[in-house]
């Protein structure tokens, strides 16, 4: 193929946080969602802010949300968002109440300085009107078994059972892969029933699809790597130990993880006994 008739390509690079709208030097952006907050067609911007360099509940962990023009231009929204100083990692979108507009999970992901204490993560309902865009906090309300959850690396939204709902997949460090079930518009906890809940790790990722042509959903999850120092099993299971600071926590808990033989883990959604390297999900 000559050179005239060689396919080319171009990048533009623009600044579309111009001025005011960029972010502080302070806040360190963790999780990205590029969605429709307000339901004009134009894709808008949520930055979830996270880390562990400012004290707990510093105002640095406050997330951002940005409205597109619909040129490229994102000015941010300061009142759109309840205040939340969680220091926060992954942010996805589900319209869980059946309203037409977007609402949001976002997952707590340290506590900073007070490691591996557990976070609450949050449900905040959109209800934009009118233009004004607003989300409000309706954890307590719609999910309050993500109160003090643990420290979440990675969520999902996926009907896990098959009952036409969309329920909620959370995934972290020295926790369970944790089921909440979604009725009617309230997610409850339902991981002790899930088959796997007993098996807890240093999760960090999860994706669903159907990977047996089965026509029910699978999830592979990644957990701790092969290249870790941390040589876990059953037998020796890998132990993080919290001690009780100027009567800040209990006198002293235990927290426990089972890194797997591999790095992937696939659950599958049958009722197979489990087998080496494999989740497997009981339905």
């Amino acid at each position: 193929m000559s050179s005239s008739s060689s396919p080319t390509a171009a990048s533009l690079q623009k600044d579309s946080l111009p001025g005011n709208n960029r972010p502080s030097k302070l806040s360190k952006d963790e999780g990205i969602l590029i969605f429709d907050a307000n339901g004009d067609g134009k894709p808008d911007l949520y930055i979830a802010s996270g880390g562990y360099e400012f004290n707990s509940g510093s105002p640095n962990y406050e997330d951002r949300l940005y409205i597109n023009d619909g040129k490229g231009n994102f000015t941010r929204d300061s009142l759109a968002l309840p205040i939340n100083y969680t220091s926060k990692f992954c942010v996805r979108a589900m319209d869980y109440n059946h309203d037409g507009k977007p609402d949001l999970f976002v997952s707590g992901r340290v506590d900073p300085w007070n490691y591996p204490r557990p976070v609450s993560s949050f449900i905040f309902r959109n209800d934009t009107e009118n233009g004004r865009v607003k989300f409000t906090d309706v954890t307590a309300e719609v999910a309050p078994d993500l109160k003090d959850l643990g420290m979440i690396c990675d969520a999902l939204f996926t009907d896990f059972d098959g009952d036409g709902q969309t329920d909620l997949v959370v995934v972290g460090e020295w926790s369970p892969i944790t089921f909440l079930k979604n009725v009617n518009g309230k997610f409850s906890n339902v991981t002790a029933a899930s088959g796997v809940g007993s098996q807890p790790g240093w999760w960090n990722s999860i994706v669903a699809g159907d990977f047996r042509h089965t026509g029910r959903t699978d999830y592979i999850v990644g957990n701790a790597g092969l290249n870790t120092l941390y040589k876990a099993s059953d037998k020796y299971p890998v132990y993080i130990t919290r001690q009780r600071l100027r009567q800040q926590w209990p006198l002293c808990r235990h927290y426990v993880a089972v890194p797997p033989p591999i790095n992937i883990c696939m659950a599958r959604n049958t009722n197979i006994r489990p087998r080496p390297g494999m989740i497997l999900l009981i339905s």
